[in-house]
């Protein structure tokens, strides 16, 4: 078990790297599709 938790702190940076990126993409979706609604309104 020790070697699983030793695996999953290897990944973890990558793991959040990938997360940051993700809510980041999520972000400019989100307000591309305000920006987007409030101009064809």
């Amino acid at each position: 078990m020790p070697k699983f938790f030793q695996t999953v702190d290897k990944i973890k940076p990558a793991y959040d790297i990938t997360y940051k990126i993700v809510l980041f993409i999520c972000k400019l979706l989100l307000t591309a599709d305000l920006v987007i609604t409030s101009v064809c309104v």
